[in-house]
């Protein structure tokens, strides 16, 4: 039995050895991909801890919130609350979804989406558990914090957290009297509670003059991320329908307030060709450039990115003239969700393709000029599609320190999935090993 488990450990450190970017990696359950029952719907989001364990965070047919922990070879990890999992009954009507985890310095794991409040509208919800799995007393009311700021819905976008461990989380407001709709950006101190340093009240609805009237279609998610100086960039769309939205990018100071030196205006629009396009995620590159991608939509769907220098204006060493539109793993109807910048300043971009009649989850990598790398699986791209699911959704990637790719989603609205994908170090550095560091099978 011990030859047998040390023949299969060479034999897949041989595989992932020889492999290319992009491959499964088979020290990962052993095919690549793990996954678990008690799941329904489509959100299903990760995070990866400092010891390189693996969290997921989606919903059940319940409503409750379910969230899993895989140790790093891809089993469940038995430590976090006894058996890997753990489901947490959401305040008022339960969670509707699940948008961004987040990984406190101390370990504790914060949860950012839904819940459907008593007039069946939408509230954003965060929700925290210490890292062995038990629900966080000390964090707003019984570990959860419900915040409402309209008279209708706040539609969730991401989250991150800033250096002193504040909350920085993104979202669409909703006036249901009006159909106005707000770009809106809350700051929480650590235990929950509003940040009222920012913007005096601790939130910014900003007001572009966008309305919906309660067509939730037009409503893409939304990104934040922090420039180096704290500075805050908001993604999302831009505009009074759909068929006319833009791509749009703002840019706070870190006092939530609008930053009129980006653009003169406080924010930045992108336009592909006329047609819808909005932007689900904001990266900075290692330059300190901007970058947003989504979709763009004339008569096909293509995911879309666009570039910005630090002060607004579109970076024309990107794509053309700072814009690209890219077909994900060749289909034609695809939409980019999460934006990964890599050390060598490649860019990473994950998210939902139609492929083969049905919906599935694609990565893509680009060189930083725009265009597609071709190194990383079969032109640029790799999907889901070997799992053999007549539906994939709720894509969200994240970047191990090994520079391996975790993806997740859902399997057919009935299983959570998690996928590792292997990917090379950069730089690349070349050593000549010793006869030491050579071992013999």
């Amino acid at each position: 039995m011990k030859r047998i488990i040390i023949t299969c450990f060479f034999a897949i450190v041989f595989v992932n050895t020889f492999a290319q970017d992009g491959d499964l990696d088979l020290s990962f359950n052993a095919v690549g991909f793990a996954q678990s029952s008690d799941f329904y719907g489509s959100n299903v989001c990760n995070a990866i801890q400092n010891d390189g364990k693996i969290l997921l965070a989606g919903k059940n047919n319940q409503n409750k919130l379910v969230v899993l922990r895989y140790n790093s070879n891809g089993s469940l990890d038995a430590t976090f609350n006894g058996t890997g999992k753990g489901t947490y009954p959401g305040p008022m009507n339960g969670v509707i979804g699940t948008e961004k985890m987040l990984i406190q310095n101390d370990g504790k794991i914060l949860v950012y989406g839904t819940v459907l409040n008593n007039s069946y509208d939408y509230d954003l919800t965060l929700i925290r558990i210490n890292s062995d799995g038990t629900i966080d007393n000390t964090f707003g009311t019984n570990g959860f914090v419900t915040t409402d700021l309209s008279a209708g819905s706040e539609v969730p976008g991401k989250a991150v957290l800033q250096n002193d461990q504040k909350i920085l989380v993104s979202a669409y407001s909703l006036e249901s009297n009006t159909g106005a709709y707000y770009f809106t950006v809350i700051r929480y101190n650590s235990d929950g509670s509003f940040d009222t340093s920012f913007n005096t009240t601790g939130y910014n609805k900003i007001d572009l003059g966008c309305s919906n009237f309660y067509n939730y279609n037009m409503l893409a998610g939304s990104g934040i991320a922090l420039q180096t100086d704290g500075k805050i960039l908001f993604s999302g769309a831009y505009g009074n329908s759909e068929a006319s939205r833009d791509m749009i990018c703002i840019r706070l100071n870190t006092n939530g307030l609008l930053d009129v030196d980006f653009n003169y205006t406080g924010y930045v629009t992108v336009d592909f060709n006329g047609g819808e396009d909005f932007a689900n995620d904001v990266k900075v590159d290692l330059n300190g450039k901007i970058i947003i991608a989504g979709k763009r939509y004339y008569y096909s769907s293509y995911a879309a990115l666009a570039r910005f220098n630090p002060d607004g204006t579109p970076d024309l060493s990107f794509g053309t003239n700072g814009k690209t539109a890219i077909a994900m793993d060749g289909s034609s109807y695809c939409s980019a969700n999460n934006i990964n910048i890599l050390p060598d300043n490649k860019i990473l971009i994950g998210g939902m393709a139609y492929i083969s009649s049905n919906y599935n989850i694609a990565t893509t990598r680009l060189n930083n000029n725009g265009t597609l790398d071709n190194t990383f699986g079969t032109n640029g791209s790799v999907s889901g599609i070997f799992l053999g699911a007549t539906s994939l959704r709720g894509y969200f990637q994240n970047i191990q320190s090994d520079n391996k790719i975790v993806v997740s989603c859902g399997f057919n609205d009935e299983q959570f999935t998690v996928i590792r994908y292997l990917q090379r170090n950069y730089p690349e550095i070349y050593t000549t090993p010793t006869a030491s560091a050579i071992i013999y099978g």
